[in-house]
């Protein structure tokens, strides 16, 4: 809110309670270099939040998403109350949990690498009938 010159509110202390939590568990910023670069609106509109489970696999995916919530650069998206926020830190919310959103990569990387061979496998089956015919 100051950066972007709004009214200071209680939501802004809600983001940097957020962007403290954040660092401690990951070690990194939430948004990368680019928040500590941005000036103007546009340049926070283009802010993309990093899942702290990317950055610490022991982050748990409703923490997590506590995390996003608090830490939307639009102050009306986070939290209505400082205490709703400490709530979900401590205790999981199930809006939290409904879908992992994490790639199948990061998720499962053995079921997509084998996933990827069968399909390189179909691939060259198919080449090499198509040569020998």
């Amino acid at each position: 809110e100051y950066r972007l010159q709004r009214p200071r509110t209680p939501a802004g202390d809600q983001f940097s309670l957020a962007v403290v939590l954040y660092e401690l568990l990951t070690g990194q910023a939430p948004f990368g270099e680019a928040y500590q670069k941005a000036l103007k609106p546009q340049d926070f509109l283009a802010l993309k939040y990093v899942p702290a489970f990317r950055r610490n696999p022991l982050v748990p995916l409703w923490m997590d998403g506590a995390l996003r919530k608090a830490l939307q650069i639009n102050a009306e998206l986070r939290y209505e109350s400082l205490s709703e926020f400490i709530h979900d830190l401590k205790n999981p919310n199930p809006v939290f949990l409904k879908a992992d959103q994490r790639p199948l990569l990061e998720k499962d990387p053995v079921r997509f690498w084998k996933g990827l061979s069968l399909v390189l496998l179909v691939l060259n089956v198919i080449l090499l009938a198509a040569l020998v015919v």
